[in-house]
Formats: C-alpha cells, sequence, structure tokens
C-alpha cells in the first residue's frame, strides 16, 4: 500500500461586484495552480505540503483584497 500521494490540480476563481452587467471593471478572476503531498501517519492519510502558484488574473483588483499590494 502506498505511504505517499501527490494532488496537482489548477482552480479558477470568478468574482464579480453585485452590481456586474456583464460589461465594464465589476469582475475580477483568478487562475492558481496547487500541488498537494499526502502521507501516511498513525492509520490516517495526513497533509505534508500545500504549494500554491498564483498564474494569471484580470479585472478589477480593487474587488480582491488580496491582490491589492502586489502589482503584475
Amino acid at each position: 500500500m502506498p505511504q505517499s500521494a501527490v494532488y496537482v490540480g489548477g482552480l479558477l476563481i470568478l468574482r464579480f461586484d453585485r452590481d456586474f452587467e456583464g460589461e465594464g471593471e465589476g469582475f475580477y478572476h483568478s487562475c492558481e495552480a496547487h500541488q498537494l503531498l499526502f502521507g501516511k501517519a498513525e492509520g490516517a492519510w495526513k497533509t505534508t505540503s500545500i504549494t500554491q502558484e498564483a498564474l494569471r488574473s484580470g479585472g478589477n483588483r480593487q474587488l480582491h483584497e488580496g491582490s491589492w499590494e502586489t502589482e503584475v
């Protein structure tokens, strides 16, 4: 039985202003890649490492507080 496992995946987050009507700056979208490592410990699977890579974002940065600090 394996003692470790890896998950690699992507994530697309779509954010919209409450008043967004399909045009303009009322959105902010982000793409991310993730790698999670798991290991067996005490008879259960545990997360041992998480790596996140921000790929590309677009739209109005004011809709996502975490994006205010870094210019892309």
